[in-house]
């Protein structure tokens, strides 16, 4: 399987089952990065997939989705507003 099909959040993926190369898009473009990647347990919102990303890509996205949520103040991992 290359993506998730969770058919509900929290997405319950398994490394076994998704693809080995990073999801993450380059910006102007539609081509995915492509390098060597692992699945993360924390790099997705509370209603999206776990996201496989590729060292280069992680703390990026990790930060962006540890932010605090601006209205009720949870992390946005757990966010389900």
């Amino acid at each position: 399987m290359s993506s998730c099909e969770c058919t509900e959040p929290p997405c319950r993926c398994v490394s076994e089952f998704r693809d080995v190369t990073c999801d993450h898009i380059i910006r102007y473009g539609d081509e995915p990065c492509g390098k060597e990647a692992t699945l993360r347990d924390d790099c997705h919102y509370f209603f999206s997939a776990k996201r496989v990303l590729c060292d280069e890509h992680y703390e990026r996205h990790r930060d962006a989705v540890n932010r605090k949520c601006g209205v009720c103040g949870v992390p946005k991992t757990e966010c389900c507003c």
